[in-house]
């Protein structure tokens, strides 16, 4: 719940700072109709939907600039920071690994 949680919240957060015509229920109800949409839009992996969707939802209320930043934003956010987290766990426990094993040599 807290993963999905985080994914409805993203463009809010991106742009509490830029858009300020833009509440919390708004930006949840639109990023969930949003989610819905590009779910039916039939592509390969729903990238390119998904993008479509975002910025016809967002653009006619937060204009095209904006909305592009903060899809890209919410791309990075959906994207790549779930995977440098998941590397720096991978370290952790490798290098948690690695020593016990040099433990067991010595």
């Amino acid at each position: 719940m807290l993963k999905v949680g985080a994914w409805y919240v993203i463009p809010f957060v991106c742009l509490q700072e830029e858009a300020n015509n833009i509440n919390f229920f708004l930006a949840f109800a639109l990023i969930s109709f949003t989610l819905v949409l590009s779910g039916v839009i039939p592509s390969p992996a729903g990238i390119g939907s998904f993008d479509f969707v975002y910025l016809f939802m967002f653009q006619p209320i937060i204009g095209t600039v904006d909305a592009v930043s903060s899809l890209l934003l919410y791309r990075f956010a959906s994207f790549v920071l779930p995977f440098l987290l998941g590397f720096l766990v991978f370290l952790k426990e490798r290098r948690k690994v690695i020593t016990d094993g040099i433990e067991e040599i010595s």
